[in-house]
């Protein structure tokens, strides 16, 4: 929750060239829909994926997240980049501009 005003900003500023996916891990989705309504998550894919144990569920083991949040830069060609801070894709696209 803490880093949601810095998702919204990221995508606020290069919404014309990076796709936001989130996907939220938790035991119900309402919490889920009170935090992107209350921080405005306004971008076309977010996904939703209930489990009473967040880290064990399928998508969290697929992708070895450990930790939440977890952020990945994925390629155009959907190519597994790696793991970035939001400082650190601010500082990649703020390049290409």
């Amino acid at each position: 929750m803490r880093e949601s005003p810095q998702l919204v900003s990221i995508y606020d500023s290069y919404a014309n060239n990076l796709v936001i996916v989130t996907i939220a891990l938790e035991k119900d989705d309402k919490t889920w829909r009170k935090a992107a309504d209350k921080f405005g998550f306004v971008w076309k894919h977010q996904i939703v994926e209930e489990n009473q144990f967040v880290l064990m569920s399928s998508i969290a083991r697929k992708y070895g997240v450990t930790e939440i949040p977890a952020k990945f830069l994925i390629s155009p060609n959907g190519e597994l980049m790696g793991r970035y801070s939001f400082k650190k894709i601010d500082s990649l696209f703020s390049l290409k501009e």
